[in-house]
């Protein structure tokens, strides 16, 4: 997860720096050139940078293998996520019913902790 965030972050800022330089450009055209509309086109292309999702993989910055197996990896943590939410759903519907008590439902919670943190080494 941190490393996914990470990633996120960083695509984010290297993102965002990219579109100030673009945007120090434009303001320097727009200030000092006779050109409105090469000012109008590169600040065009500023707001396009801003609102497109950043290049994940970079020329030499990450291989095809390397993401591919961060994709493969983000998945896997999706899909623990939802088994999660998905088993405290069903605790909490037992719960509700009469089904189980509150001490039964923590006791299977915990259980289902263990067992995943057991998974994860």
């Amino acid at each position: 997860m941190a490393e996914m965030t990470d990633l996120l972050l960083q695509s984010a800022l290297s993102n965002a720096s990219l579109a100030l330089a673009l945007a120090a450009v434009a303001l320097i055209v727009e200030r000092t050139a006779k050109r409105p509309v090469l000012a109008h086109l590169l600040w065009v292309l500023v707001l396009v940078k801003l609102v497109t999702a950043p290049a994940a993989v970079e020329a030499g910055e990450m291989t095809n293998e390397e993401a591919e197996a961060r994709w493969e990896a983000y998945k896997k943590e999706i899909a623990a996520r939802e088994k999660c939410e998905d088993l405290g759903i069903r605790l909490r519907a037992a719960v509700a019913a009469g089904e189980m008590t509150e001490e039964e439902a923590k006791a299977k919670w915990e259980a289902y902790e263990k067992q995943e943190a057991a998974e994860e080494k």
